[in-house]
């Protein structure tokens, strides 16, 4: 039985300001409280199973354990090796603007590389042959990315909505190939699905030799909703909050807005400044957003 996060309730229109706001609040909060608050060591053993993780060959191996040796640590396995990084990273992050470099030397076992081998749809086999190999800061960069690190939901105003929206839409398309290992767990999986359709994750985790079932989008989307809420009967209720959460999350995605939440035509890629756009898309589409 997976574990619930904050029930909602439910008593107004599903999709209303306020049931958004609480959804958004939620999600977000506890993306960035289970990756990158809690406590580093249990936080890397639940994300990086041994099991999960090989060395891409027995040179890496070696490798890895010699710089164990040097570093006094105990013998160390591929799991290990990415658990250790992420601890480092994360008390190098700290409150400070940290950004990740694939060359710093407080990493080092930056360029040992490894292989993930874990299934993210229990009912698909793993195929290790189709995964290649990096070296583990490939792995952990898109955790540390700022738009994540910065997970406060009262900075989601008229005048932020835009920007935050925006930049966590690019890193949660990371996900399925830098860490695909996020979408094994349902309340992580519920924070990428409001930026990514399921078939997009899909789609992309294809690319890295990573299959999902027909029936993952489905079963995936019922477990993480019951995850939410705890109860079955609720779930339709829930559905519905969650879907307006994910739309109006990936319509500021593409839009911006002016102080009143009207969208503003951006200019388009040529510099024609959207004359050829439809009347519709000129006008745009006004959307409601309860500030905190």
């Amino acid at each position: 039985m997976p574990p619930k996060l904050p029930p909602t309730t439910n008593a107004s229109a599903d999709d209303s300001a306020e049931h958004i706001l609480r959804m958004r609040t939620t999600v977000f909060h506890h993306f960035r409280e289970t990756v990158l608050q809690d406590a580093a060591r249990a936080v890397s053993h639940s994300l990086f199973k041994s099991d999960e993780w090989v060395f891409r060959t027995k040179e890496h191996k070696q490798l890895a354990e010699k710089i164990a040796e040097n570093l006094k640590e105990n013998k160390t396995n591929a799991a290990e090796v990415l658990r250790r990084t992420y601890c480092v990273m994360r008390e190098k992050a700290g409150s400070s603007r940290y950004i990740v470099k694939a060359a710093d030397r407080d990493l080092p076992y930056r360029a040992i590389r490894v292989r993930y081998v874990g299934s993210i749809d229990p009912e698909i086999a793993t195929d290790p042959g189709k995964r290649r190999s990096y070296p583990v800061v490939h792995f952990l960069t898109p955790l540390f990315d700022t738009s994540l690190r910065e997970l406060r939901n009262p900075t989601w105003t008229f005048n932020t909505a835009h920007t935050i929206a925006l930049q966590l839409s690019k890193t949660v398309a990371l996900f399925p190939k830098h860490a695909p290992y996020l979408l094994k767990d349902f309340k992580l999986l519920m924070f990428a699905r409001l930026f990514l359709m399921g078939d997009e994750i899909a789609a992309s985790l294809e690319t890295v030799g990573i299959e999902v079932g027909d029936n993952w989008h489905e079963y995936t989307r019922d477990e993480f909703l019951w995850t939410y809420c705890g109860d079955w009967e609720k779930i339709d209720c829930v559905e519905r909050t969650y879907m307006a959460t994910r739309d109006e999350i990936r319509w500021y995605v593409e839009n911006d807005v002016d102080k009143d939440g009207n969208a503003i035509l951006a200019a388009s890629v040529d510099g024609s400044e959207g004359e050829d756009e439809d009347e519709d898309d000129v006008e745009g589409e006004k959307v409601t957003v309860t500030e905190d």
